[in-house]
């Protein structure tokens, strides 16, 4: 079987190549002609599916009537009665989260140099993890180890996407992985496709910087040889311009932005390629929706002023007012923001559909509507995070810990010094180190202090129970009471971290371990 990456004749039934390492397809596809002419192009063919037409019935009864007794009308009505009010239910859930993407079941756990599956450290091959990007819902994971391979997890099952992936991504949607190989080739995989091979975006080399869509059909990438940018939508490539640098596109190429040196200047690029000026002058971190097609941005105005910016879908660029500075969307304490590793920029996407009527943290903490403008919440708040229904915030102003009520704006003061804060994803427990390194756990308006001198700490979703370093020794709390500390000895751990599924810990040559129960019981707070 030959592959259609390197030429390498391998044995029949061979599953990666023998020279480069990269999945081969079960049945090979026949080869087709790449092209990177600035036309539209096409380089996969479709199939209709045929019609499918569903059987007449002819002896359907019609003008019969049929009479029920009172007993079976009276069930009929509560079957009703009850799927009525199971669609509202419904309907109001939808309403209410479902601008928001968070981790589903049986989510991986990505930390800098780890990937975490339902309690395991995921070793492919048994190597260690150099870096790793995950999907917004956790359920797919691209992974690279230390010998410079690349794999996909899934459902706890992982298979080699390449074997040289200098740089790579995942979408946001966990549909597909792009990747620049040693070659600086760009290259595409699906990710639900076992027995498809990767497919090869250019055959030109590119300059290091891709933007890939949420869907992952969709990439903006600049070849190396003419420094044009060029837009790849679903098997199609078109030319944008010289000159400019990916900066994100949407599903179906419908929006993309792009940022061009020479001006030092923003644009937005509609379908029929029609380049649009938004911004000068722009510096700092880009966050994106998760439609690509909102772009919020901070630019210097002069005088040493900063504005920060929206876009909507290629609209006129509006300022955050109000806001003295760089704001950063406040986001959901579960949701995962997904950072560009593939960027020039500094790139995040966030899992929410839209920016609008959302919070911002910066020099001040503000809500902000894109028709009503912005409202002022706090004066120099440090933090800032949220429920996972975003019903509730936390903020540190003046070194003191606030919760708020984001409906109506109120505020609370939780505690008088703080440093370091998390809360539960249901925002109605909040664990905080003070000035003084104490660690505490607040549940039903009780400040319960449960540890001196604490060096870093992590949390259940749930909030209900919490790992910490103190002294160079690894502890753990249940129910957020003193009484219920207990150490480990013997652990010699340098970090730690949590999900749905326990606590794990870091040893010092890099492994990470899960936390069993059990350990000596301590008081720590005395």
């Amino acid at each position: 079987m030959k592959c259609s990456y390197c030429g390498k004749n391998n044995k029949p039934g061979a599953v990666v190549c023998k020279r480069c390492g990269i999945a081969l397809p079960l049945d090979p596809p026949a080869a087709k002609p790449f092209s990177d002419s600035t036309e539209l192009v096409e380089t996969g063919t479709v199939i209709d599916a045929e019609e499918v037409r569903m059987p007449d019935h002819d002896n359907d009864v019609k003008g019969r009537k049929v009479k029920l007794s009172k007993k079976t009308a009276a069930v009929m009505a509560c079957a009703v009665l009850f799927a009525v009010l199971l669609t509202a239910v419904i309907i109001l859930v939808a309403v209410n989260a479902g601008s928001i993407i968070l981790p589903g079941n049986n989510s991986y756990t990505v930390t800098g140099d780890a990937v975490i599956y339902n309690g395991d450290a995921v070793r492919p091959d048994g190597e260690l993890t150099l870096d790793a990007v995950s999907s917004f819902d956790g359920t797919k994971v691209a992974l690279r180890v230390r010998g410079g391979s690349l794999y996909v997890c899934s459902k706890g099952a992982y298979r080699l996407v390449t074997g040289n992936a200098k740089e790579y991504t995942i979408s946001s949607g966990g549909q597909y992985i792009v990747f620049i190989d040693d070659a600086g080739l760009l290259w595409s995989s699906d990710v639900k496709d076992e027995s498809s091979a990767p497919i090869c975006v250019s055959n030109d080399a590119v300059n290091s910087g891709f933007a890939v869509s949420p869907d992952g059909k969709s990439v903006l990438y600049v070849k190396r040889s003419d420094s044009t940018l060029y837009a790849y939508v679903n098997g199609k490539v078109r030319e944008i311009g010289q000159g400019f640098e990916p900066v994100s596109i949407s599903d179906g190429g419908k929006y993309i932005y792009c940022y061009r040196l020479a001006d030092n200047s923003l644009y937005y690029v509609n379908k029929r390629d029609k380049q649009t000026f938004v911004r000068s002058n722009v510096n700092g971190e880009v966050f994106l929706n998760s439609r690509h097609d909102e772009i919020v941005f901070s630019a210097d105005s002069g005088n040493g002023i900063t504005a920060t910016m929206v876009c909507v879908r290629g609209g006129e660029a509006k300022e955050i007012l109000l806001s003295d500075g760089a704001v950063m969307p406040v986001l959901p304490v579960s949701a995962r923001k997904i950072l560009s590793p593939v960027s020039r920029f500094l790139i995040a996407s966030c899992p929410v559909k839209s920016f609008d009527n959302k919070l911002f943290c910066g020099a001040k903490l503000l809500s902000y509507s894109f028709k009503t403008g912005a409202g002022i919440l706090a004066a120099d708040p440090a933090a800032a995070k949220a429920s996972d229904n975003y019903s509730k915030a936390l903020y540190v102003s003046g070194g003191k810990l606030y919760a708020m009520n984001v409906k109506s704006g109120e505020s609370d003061k939780l505690a008088d010094s703080c440093a370091e804060f998390t809360l539960s994803s249901n925002g109605r427990i909040v664990w905080y180190i003070d000035l003084d390194n104490s660690l505490h756990a607040i549940k039903s308006g009780s400040d319960q202090l449960i540890a001196h001198g604490v060096d870093s700490f992590t949390v259940l979703p749930s909030g209900r129970e919490a790992a910490f370093l103190s002294g160079g020794s690894l502890y753990y709390n249940k129910s957020g009471k003193p009484a219920q500390s207990y150490v480990f000895e013997g652990i010699d751990a340098i970090a730690t971290v949590s999900d749905a599924r326990g606590h794990y810990y870091k040893t010092q040559d890099g492994v990470w371990k899960k936390l069993g129960t059990g350990g000596k019981r301590v008081n720590l707070s005395k």
